[in-house]
């Protein structure tokens, strides 16, 4: 049987309430085999872990997160649009086009460590391709501080 989780929950962006309408869902018949969502990745992070123990195959249609590519971790998750860390193919190619070979990674992070593992995989690829990294650091909430700390790295 094929099984939406509703759109709603991602608009609330709540993994435990995720989890409640995953466990709801699964705990009535027929049994499922396919689900279509949460389209937030730190959402399907925790359905998926969950859907594995029943073998729900589980398809997202905007998770980015390059965490949910571990198929230790979620063996039945797939998406249909890439993971940031594909894109760092291009990030490097836009790079080399305009022959820079000095940048500084900065990044905002949201929800944990969602952006991080996919940017610490461009910084190392950038540290193979003989880029010199200035700076490599989240954004803070202060965007100003994060600025005077990129200015005195120069």
């Amino acid at each position: 049987m094929f099984w939406v989780i509703r759109q709603c929950l991602c608009i609330q962006n709540s993994p435990s309430v995720a989890m409640r309408r995953f466990y709801d869902m699964v705990s009535v018949e027929p049994t499922k085999i396919f689900m279509l969502g949460p389209s937030v990745s730190r959402v399907a992070i925790h359905v998926s872990i969950a859907a594995s123990s029943w073998n729900i195959v589980q398809v997202s249609f905007s998770t980015r997160s390059s965490e949910l590519e571990n198929r230790n971790l979620y063996p039945f998750f797939f998406r249909t649009i890439p993971s940031d860390a594909m894109l760092n193919k291009a990030r490097l190619q836009l790079l080399q086009h305009f022959g820079w070979s000095r940048v500084a990674i900065i990044y905002e992070e949201v929800d944990g460590n969602l952006f991080y593992s996919s940017m610490d995989d461009l910084r190392l690829k950038m540290v193979d391709d003989g880029i010199d990294i200035v700076t490599f650091e989240r954004l803070s909430t202060d965007v100003a501080f994060t600025v005077q700390r990129l200015k005195a790295s120069r």
